[in-house]
C-alpha cells in the first residue's frame, strides 16, 4: 500500500540507491549461515559502494543486526519486519540479491535487477526482471561460489 512504501522511503531516503540483500530461504538449505553472509557482503562491498539493506523476515532479525553492528555501510529498516516492508524495499532497489523465490517475484513484478540463488531443486522460478543473473549452487545454499557470485553481481552492475 501506498503508506508502506512511504514509510519505508522515508527511512531509506537517506541512503540514496542501495543494493537489497536477502539471506533467508523458506528452508535451512535455502539460508546463508553468518558467516556465509559476511563473505557476501564483503564481495558486495568490493564490487560497488552503494550501501546495502537487508531485507529479513521475523527469524532473520538477529542475524541482520549482527550484520547492520558490524560493517559500514550496511543497513536494515526500524521498522519490524513484513512482507509488505519488504516488497518496498525491494521495489525502489538498484539491484536485489536473494535466494528466496517470493523476493525474487516481487523483483520480477517491479523490474528490479536481480541476481538469483538457486539452491538446487527440481523446479526452478527462473528470473523475470530485464536484468538479471543467476548463481546455482548444490543441494546447501552456503556451498555458493564467491567467485560465480562476483561474477553475476559484475554482470548486473554492467547492465544498468
Amino acid at each position: 500500500s501506498k503508506d508502506v512504501l512511504d514509510e519505508v522511503r522515508e527511512e531509506m531516503r537517506s541512503l540514496g540507491s542501495y543494493i537489497a540483500l536477502n539471506l533467508e530461504g523458506s528452508s535451512q538449505e535455502r539460508t546463508f549461515s553468518l558467516s556465509i553472509a559476511e563473505n557476501l557482503i564483503a564481495k558486495i562491498q568490493s564490487e560497488t559502494d552503494m550501501p546495502i539493506v537487508i531485507v529479513h523476515g521475523p527469524k532473520g532479525e538477529d542475524k541482520a543486526r549482527v550484520l547492520v553492528d558490524c560493517y559500514n555501510n550496511v543497513f536494515r529498516l526500524s521498522l519490524s519486519p513484513s512482507i509488505k516492508r519488504s516488497a518496498a524495499i525491494i521495489k525502489d532497489a538498484y539491484i536485489a540479491i536473494t535466494p528466496d523465490t517470493s523476493i525474487l517475484h516481487m523483483a520480477s513484478a517491479y523490474n528490479t535487477p536481480v541476481v538469483a540463488i538457486y539452491a538446487d531443486y527440481k523446479t526452478r522460478w527462473p528470473a523475470m526482471a530485464d536484468v538479471s543473473e543467476s548463481v546455482v549452487v548444490g543441494q546447501k545454499i552456503d556451498n555458493i561460489s564467491l567467485d560465480e557470485f562476483a561474477k553475476a553481481l559484475k554482470s548486473v552492475l554492467s547492465r544498468i
